[in-house]
């Protein structure tokens, strides 16, 4: 599951090229960025053979500033490359070299080498430009998955403020590849996340992955060191059973890497994906695996096979445990899995520190107070949280924006089928439930489509329904009049003052009944 093209622990330069392949940049210009040089803009040539020097830094500077191009203006990439150009100096390649024959993986010697060369390079006050573009392509690297740019070095990373500069961009600036995950976006995740669920669409591996990421706002490192044992069901009397995770603390300077812990709660249905993932677990240990359970550690997320590297030695008993960078890869399949898109078309970018971003965006958004969310992200201090106070995230900025965003991939999250009347609704015959709509648009109730399941339903019908996968919509039924209702019921709460948040409960519903008027008027134009 790793992406590194080469061994990254060798010392010279790549001996082979990379394949030729061409993306297009933000101004539209089409070029072939496996070049040592790139030619971005007229005023701007990208020169890479600096880097050079080790297939892991070539390659994470590579994708860095990919990135960048694709996002970003030319002179931006061209000043984040220069910002980067300590990395070449003869100090850095020796940490570099150092680092990677003593460890595998770039430590924080590299950034220690990189500020010096930096200091004898430019001034002291530009000085945490240059080591905040340091970290964000590091950050960016580990978030790839390109081996070598640790996990627990870049959780160290992510928690810095840099002089006057905190390394909260991605969040101050929402960037829409590495900021917090646009509201449209991740509502359309919790729909389709929600229904795998339910069917089991997906390994339950992949999904406790996400679900916990979503729930916790946690680092990788503390869903590795999750075990089976740290997950517990508390029975309630004359209530619901309460599901706990016992999640590993990290970055408190305590000897083990279990030694203090957060009691985090976790909604029925994660808690039956977890209670499902430990039975698969178990089953498959003891039974296929015969694992021996005094020797070894019993991970909630388990390698397939014990790792070679950590039998025999002094880390023997963890030898099951996931790598690093195996959540950030689980998280990437969930995004093809459930066919997740960005709101341009694209593959949704789902990362951990993404799915990070967004938790502590989403309780600043609820009004939680910086203690608050300091103690959700388990920081020592508010100093980093602010960045999230700091950030607009206008809810009802980002809907005005985005009147059409119905023509977007990302808001078709209705995923039911479309009948063309009761009888074709029903298939085998038997009777469903009616879902019928009134208004001022409409001079009588009508139909508007069935509910798919035959048990009573406490949701408002028919605008809950627009969000329920078991709706049946008829493709001849006013969906527009549903339409037109819910958006006046938005238009009224906004122009009362209502608190934003109050206006995005109907916006899912609005987005899907946008997808099944679209939808509907497709199947017309194919009847016809």
């Amino acid at each position: 599951m790793k992406l590194r093209l080469a061994d990254q622990s060798s010392s010279s330069p790549r001996s082979t090229p990379y394949p030729a392949r061409f993306v297009r940049s933000k101004a539209g210009v089409e070029f072939n960025v496996t070049e040592s040089s790139w030619r971005i803009s007229p005023d701007h040539v990208v020169d890479l053979e600096i880097f050079a020097y080790h297939d892991l830094i070539d390659e994470g500077v590579r994708a860095f500033l990919e990135h960048h191009l694709r996002v970003n203006s030319a002179s931006y990439v061209a000043s984040q490359r220069a910002m980067l150009r300590p990395l070449g100096e003869a100090g850095v390649q020796s940490a570099v070299h150092s680092s990677m024959e003593r460890l595998g993986h770039l430590d924080r010697g590299v950034l220690e080498a990189f500020s010096d060369a930096v200091d004898l390079t430019v001034a002291k006050h530009i000085k945490p430009n240059y080591i905040g573009a340091f970290v964000r392509m590091y950050l960016m690297a580990n978030d790839l998955g390109i081996d070598g740019f640790d996990d627990d070095v870049a959780a160290e990373l992510d928690e810095m403020v840099i002089g006057n500069n905190p390394i909260g961009q991605a969040v101050l600036s929402n960037d829409p590849q590495s900021g917090p995950i646009p509201r449209r976006e991740m509502d359309a995740l919790l729909v389709k996340l929600r229904d795998a669920t339910e069917r089991r669409l997906i390994p339950t591996t992949h999904l406790a992955v996400t679900w916990l990421f979503i729930c916790f706002g946690c680092n990788s490192k503390n869903l590795r060191l999750i075990h089976e044992s740290d997950c517990s069901v508390v029975d309630v009397p004359d209530g619901e059973p309460i599901y706990q995770v016992q999640v590993p603390r990290i970055k408190k300077r305590t000897r083990g890497e279990r030694d203090q812990f957060r009691t985090r709660q976790v909604p029925p249905v994660v808690g039956d994906v977890l209670d499902q993932l430990v039975t698969d677990n178990r089953h498959q240990a003891l039974y296929r695996d015969k694992i021996d359970r005094q020797r070894f550690d019993w991970p909630l997320f388990r390698a397939p096979k014990a790792r070679e590297d950590l039998l025999h030695g002094a880390f023997d008993a963890s030898a099951f445990r996931v790598e690093a960078n195996w959540p950030g890869m689980v998280l990437k399949e969930v995004a093809e899995l459930l066919d997740l898109k960005a709101s341009n078309g694209s593959r949704l970018r789902l990362t951990p520190r993404r799915l990070r971003y967004t938790f502590a965006a989403r309780l600043v958004a609820d009004g939680a107070a910086p203690r608050d969310v300091a103690d959700a992200l388990d920081h020592s201090s508010l100093h980093y949280v602010m960045v999230y106070f700091n950030a607009r995230l206008d809810a009802v900025e980002q809907i005005d924006k985005a009147v059409d965003s119905f023509l977007s991939p990302v808001a078709d999250a209705f995923m039911g089928r479309i009948a063309l009347d009761e009888a074709d609704a029903s298939g085998t015959g038997r009777p469903l439930r009616r879902i019928s709509h009134v208004s001022p648009t409409m001079n009588a109730m009508r139909a508007v489509g069935s509910c798919g399941e035959l048990g009573d339903c406490e949701k408002h019908a028919p605008t809950a329904c627009y969000d329920c996968r078991v709706f049946i919509p008829f493709v001849d039924a006013d969906h527009q009049a549903v339409l037109d209702d819910l958006l006046l019921q938005r238009e009224r709460r906004l122009a009362n003052g209502d608190d934003p948040r109050w206006t995005q409960i109907n916006d899912r519903a609005i987005a899907n009944t946008k997808a099944i008027i679209r939808r509907c008027a497709e199947m017309k134009d194919a009847r016809e």
